[in-house]
């Protein structure tokens, strides 16, 4: 089903194309702003409308969008591929976990549906009932927006700070990351992206600082901060060359100025991607995340210690306490060296990542 766009404009025409190969591709969040526009000159456009329903799944400011057009598109045509799941996402985006229950068991009980697209279907089935749990027994959390001029209309996320809470440094993805839009080649392009960046700011008598770039940290291709240790002096980074799936590296804070990352030396890179990790206080030992093979599927938690020639070595997956057959990532050792923060898509997560807490049992040195 295509829309009919002969008496569209020539620049709708090729946006339109442009944003269905972006789709195509699996681009979704790219397509989205183009099918947004091109949707509202033509909202009676109803495969128009279904594409910006899908790619709405994709960013979380629409995930209302997303329920309203998606749920029209199924009123009309029950035939559109995989309609039932996408709805079904768009209601679980929405907290409407028993509509989307429903409607994931009609897409599950197809006669002809693949072995992959029954397994995402469960799992999001499994998400909706934990879903269910979890949100009948709210935790007294409250979430503020950090309102301190670091957070624009371009992207900033994982913060890292000191101890002390002097010092912050975070990813940056926007109009001041370095070499601007960009192809996957790291080429020049109005239609590329911008790359990932690390950005860093003081505070100062309880007020943050105007952010700025950590040039000596910073290429062209996506170096994004991680962790910071917890005196500030050192600085992990994690940075994707395109040849080695994304490894993490080490900078060093000399005279207030950051030294050009170093690839962490011994066993934690390694040919698949490593990308998030945290020292512990006294920094002797390294949590991270890998998709290296031997785990128990997607990304895994390990541990690494520091070894007497300065290498990190004698790397120990966490057991199944903590990993899960889905991606376990974002580890976080508290100063206090036994309470472990992660996230997990497994377990008895509500949807894609969750927050996890465990401790450690120093006895054994495993984690409840």
């Amino acid at each position: 089903q295509t829309t009919n766009t002969k008496k569209w404009r020539k620049t709708e025409s090729d946006s339109m194309q442009s944003a269905v190969m972006m789709m195509d591709d699996g681009n979704f969040a790219m397509a989205l702003p183009f099918f947004e526009n091109l949707y509202n000159q033509h909202p009676k456009e109803e495969f128009l409308k279904y594409c910006y329903g899908k790619c709405a799944l994709y960013r979380s400011d629409k995930h209302e969008v997303s329920l309203k057009l998606l749920g029209e598109v199924y009123e009309k045509n029950k035939k559109v591929d995989d309609i039932e799941y996408d709805l079904s996402r768009a209601n679980h985006f929405n907290y409407k976990f028993d509509e989307a229950i429903v409607l994931v068991d009609k897409y599950l009980s197809k006669k002809k549906i693949a072995p992959e697209s029954k397994k995402k279907g469960d799992q999001l089935k499994q998400y909706c009932i934990n879903g269910k749990d979890l949100y009948s027994r709210p935790t007294g959390a409250k979430i503020n927006n950090f309102e301190n001029g670091i957070n624009t209309v371009n992207d900033e996320y994982v913060p890292v700070i000191s101890a002390d809470e002097s010092l912050m440094l975070y990813t940056y993805r926007g109009v001041e990351s370095k070499g601007g839009l960009q192809n996957e080649f790291r080429e020049p392009d109005p239609f590329g992206t911008y790359f990932e960046d690390v950005f860093q700011a003081v505070q100062i008598d309880g007020q943050w600082t105007k952010p700025s770039p950590v040039n000596s940290v910073n290429t062209n291709s996506h170096d994004g901060a991680i962790a910071l240790s917890a005196d500030g002096f050192y600085l992990f980074v994690y940075r994707d060359n395109g040849d080695d799936h994304g490894d993490i590296y080490m900078s060093n804070s000399l005279n207030g100025e950051w030294t050009v990352p170093q690839k962490l030396n011994g066993q934690v890179n390694s040919y698949s991607w490593e990308g998030s990790c945290s020292m512990t206080a006294d920094g002797k030992q390294l949590y991270f995340s890998s998709e290296r093979g031997g785990g128990f599927g997607g990304k895994d938690i390990y541990r690494a210690t520091l070894l007497p020639d300065s290498t990190w070595g004698n790397v120990v997956n966490l057991g199944d306490s903590i990993n899960t057959a889905l991606d376990d990532d974002a580890p976080f050792i508290h100063p206090d060296g036994a309470t472990l923060f992660y996230s997990s898509k497994g377990k008895n997560s509500m949807g894609g990542y969750d927050i996890f807490q465990s401790r450690l049992n120093w006895k054994d040195s495993t984690f409840s």
